[in-house]
């Protein structure tokens, strides 16, 4: 092996270790964004059946227009949604940092849900929901520095929304409803 070969081989080897030439350290690769926490693999999850698929569908059909419809005209509009979304963001900003942290977005989702619970007693069904909550904020943080900024809060919005408008002109109606196939879940 040549001088020149030998020598380049090393300076590529330390580069990478981060040793010893100049400009090595900064040739680095940036370090990486820890992994996910790891979900349960579908096999693991359970299976709807269609008739669960369709009872899921109507409770999701009934939950939006009951959070969004704010004039009640049995639609939601783009602005509409915008707008709860925004005061639901502001609201669960306890701090008011600007971005949420994992206990402020699942302690938001469980007071709506102790509030639907009422004088029930918390079951099985309820902490499962939370837990759910907890792998829904994993999700959403796409940037792993567990909070959810702004923007990411966003983003989920948006795919939810385009995903209900299923005739995509910015308003979601029965005929949205209608045009779902019957195993999605907007």
């Amino acid at each position: 092996m040549t001088k020149r070969l030998m020598l380049a081989a090393a300076i590529a080897v330390s580069g990478a270790m981060g040793l010893g030439f100049p400009g090595a350290a900064d040739a680095q690769a940036p370090a990486a964004t820890p992994a996910p926490a790891a979900r349960p693999a579908d096999a693991e999850r359970p299976q709807l059946t269609p008739e669960q698929q369709a009872a899921a569908r109507q409770r999701f059909r009934e939950t939006f227009l009951a959070q969004y419809d704010t004039n009640r005209d049995g639609t939601v509009t783009r602005a509409e949604y915008d707008a709860v979304r925004d005061a639901v963001f502001r609201r669960t900003d306890t701090n008011g940092d600007g971005s949420l942290s994992e206990a402020e977005y699942v302690g938001e989702y469980e007071g709506r849900l102790r509030a639907e619970y009422g004088t029930r007693e918390i079951d099985e069904t309820f902490r499962r929901q939370i837990t759910q909550a907890s792998r829904r904020f994993e999700s959403i943080d796409r940037d792993r520095d567990l909070s959810i900024s702004r923007a990411e809060y966003d983003a989920v919005a948006s795919r939810t929304f385009n995903r209900a408008d299923a005739n995509r002109d910015g308003v979601v109606t029965e005929a949205d409803w209608a045009i779902q196939p019957p195993n999605t879940h907007p």
